[in-house]
């Protein structure tokens, strides 16, 4: 299995973050240093493929070798990072503060919830929720819940705020 890992190597690789090969023995220069400061690792080049490797992480899945099915983040133990996953915008706030280190507008924030909603009341979540947790091996159950948290996590995994910071 830890061949497989190989993929993931390459990708950091691709990221100028190529793992146990720093740029010199001090290291990956840090973030303030001139002339470049943070943006010697942020570029054009690199900020797409930072996108796609979050998004097959979040969504579309992470080949990570020919022989191994697709990778992906698990959503549900992000999931119970948070105190009450049956409240769609406290979930949304505490995911929000682990993953990013300065705080979110109530207008970004509102658009992340807005995710999991899908139109609806936030009743209709929570009561979502609670049917799945009484019977969290009914894939009907499950699948509408691990899709919204699914594209919640890709939408904020590619936010500007969770690349730069």
């Amino acid at each position: 299995m830890h061949w497989a890992y190989r993929t993931v190597r390459r990708t950091m690789a691709t990221m100028q973050m190529d793992l146990f090969n720093p740029p010199n023995v001090a290291g990956w220069p840090a973030y303030y240093q001139s002339p470049m400061f943070h943006e010697i690792w942020i570029n054009a080049d690199t900020l797409q493929k930072r996108v796609k490797f979050t998004s097959d992480l979040s969504l579309d899945g992470l080949q990570l070798d020919e022989s191994y099915d697709k990778s992906y983040i698990d959503v549900f133990a992000a999931s119970g990072m948070v105190s009450d996953p049956s409240n769609a915008a406290s979930m949304t706030s505490e995911l929000a503060s682990l993953m990013f280190a300065i705080p979110l507008t109530a207008e970004q924030l509102q658009t992340l919830t807005d995710i999991i909603l899908q139109g609806q009341p936030s009743t209709a979540w929570t009561y979502t929720w609670n049917q799945y947790e009484a019977d969290p091996t009914n894939d009907n159950l499950r699948s509408p819940i691990e899709s919204r948290l699914r594209l919640l996590l890709k939408t904020m995994m590619n936010m500007a705020e969770y690349q730069i910071c």
